[in-house]
């Protein structure tokens, strides 16, 4: 999650409950080019990434109350982190997003 965007704060929120620190922990960290980072914080990002976190943590939270362990639901949020951070290194090797069909999350506003 962007550390300091507004628009972050729902998936922020989540992962806070859940107990992933934000600001720290490698499974929300990571590592890319400053070109694509640049390029990465559009609306459209922002609304897909909280989308899929809070869906992560309410489908956890769902199969919690069905009598699974409290752990599935910081299971199902690190599980959508490290399917984030793929996709994210997929564009920061290939210059070109366009070559992955999915240029709409670069896409500035």
């Amino acid at each position: 999650m962007a550390k300091q965007a507004y628009k972050a704060m729902d998936a922020r929120h989540v992962l806070s409950t859940v107990g992933i620190d934000w600001q720290r922990s490698s499974d929300n960290l990571i590592y890319i080019k400053t070109e694509l980072h640049r390029r990465l914080h559009t609306n459209m990002y922002y609304s897909y990434v909280n989308t899929l976190v809070v869906n992560a943590f309410n489908k956890g939270m769902s199969d919690y109350k069905k009598g699974a362990k409290k752990s599935v639901i910081k299971y199902k949020v690190g599980r959508t982190l490290y399917w984030l951070k793929q996709i994210i290194r997929l564009f920061d090797k290939k210059r070109d997003e366009r070559i992955w069909g999915m240029k709409w999350i670069l896409r500035k506003p």
